[in-house]
C-alpha cells in the first residue's frame, strides 16, 4: 500500500495508536499500522457505498 506520502499530525497519530490498541484487544494479537489503516479504509468505503 502507498502510505509513504501520508503526512500525519501528532493528534492523528495519537488517535491511530488508540485505535490500534483497541483493535489489538479485539483481535488478541499485535497488529501492524498497515493492517489498522487498511481496516479503517475498508470501513469508510463501506459507509460510502451504503450512502450511495
Amino acid at each position: 500500500m502507498a502510505y509513504s506520502s501520508l503526512r500525519i499530525d501528532m493528534d492523528t497519530l495519537a488517535l491511530l495508536r488508540e485505535i490500534k490498541t483497541r483493535m489489538e484487544r479485539e483481535y488478541v494479537r499485535p497488529l501492524s499500522f498497515d493492517f489498522v489503516l487498511k481496516k479503517i479504509i475498508e470501513k469508510e468505503e463501506r459507509k460510502i457505498i451504503i450512502l450511495n
